[in-house]
């Protein structure tokens, strides 16, 4: 049972983990690219950077990530070695 709720929690983060970084993780400072190329210039692609929505999707992709690995841990141990 508390491997079953360890997995749903790390589903849980990864999930959200990805959900957060795709849906604004990332951006150009200043608002919309389109909004600020006039300030940038065409080149401002170098200025995208991580968002504080971003760091949010890292950690709870650690989060996620760890717990998965917790619950992994001793799987070898039900399966007999193999």
């Amino acid at each position: 049972m508390t491997k079953t709720i360890m997995f749903t929690i790390g589903g849980l983060c990864a999930g959200g983990a990805i959900l957060t970084a795709v849906l604004g993780g990332f951006g150009v400072p200043g608002g919309p690219a389109a909004l600020v190329y006039p300030n940038l210039g065409y080149d401002g692609v170098a200025e995208i950077s991580l968002s504080p929505s971003g760091t949010l999707a890292v950690a709870l992709l650690v989060v996620g990530l760890a717990t998965f690995i917790a619950a992994n841990a001793t799987a070898w141990k039900e399966t007999g070695g193999y």
